[in-house]
């Protein structure tokens, strides 16, 4: 999408549900209009933009206005994924939170050289055992409430992804244990 339908893809659903955004008088810019900015210099952004729109429609005043503060407060655009995926790991036992880098070494995958880029793949549900650590932190990640993965398939077919690429770019506990493992 263009800059113009990115930002009918902020503004419309808001407007649909009763919302509006906050407006920064001192500045004379309205919130949606950052987001738009913001979001506009990503082609692969949609995904991310609903992510971090869902959280701030959570943070939502009783008013009904989605605001500067809590879009600061979930780290903008790119910090609300990284945000949501260390509070969800911070949740987890000690023991679930060991069995991280080997899941995301099932999830990611590195090219060779300097620079290498690390992508997103999809891995079989069933190489997570019921009951593992591995297959606690995945159930937590693939939860309705944190979206950071997404399950395709069904039957035994059931793979599992990650669910925004920015989660492997934009999570510094993600791009520590990428870097340690190159």
């Amino acid at each position: 999408p263009d800059e113009v339908e990115i930002g009918q893809v902020i503004a419309h659903p808001a407007r649909e549900a009763g919302l509006r955004f906050q407006v920064d008088t001192e500045a004379g810019v309205a919130l949606d209009e950052v987001i738009r900015q913001a979001a506009s210099h990503d082609p692969q952004v949609l995904p991310l933009l609903e992510f971090m729109l869902d959280q701030l429609w959570q943070q939502r005043t009783e008013h009904r206005e989605l605001t500067f503060d809590a879009y600061e407060r979930l780290g903008g655009l790119e910090g609300a994924l990284a945000r949501r995926a260390e509070e969800i790991f911070q949740a987890l036992t000690p023991e679930v939170r060991e069995a991280f880098p080997s899941v995301l070494r099932a999830l990611v995958t590195v090219g060779q050289g300097k620079g290498a880029e690390a992508v997103s793949r999809a891995a079989p549900l069933g190489a997570f055992p019921d009951g593992s650590t591995r297959r606690k932190l995945v159930e937590a990640f693939l939860d309705p409430s944190a979206r950071l993965l997404v399950a395709e398939g069904n039957g035994e077919g059931v793979s599992i992804r990650i669910a925004h690429e920015a989660l492997v770019t934009h999570w510094p506990r993600a791009q520590r244990q990428i870097a340690e493992d190159r």
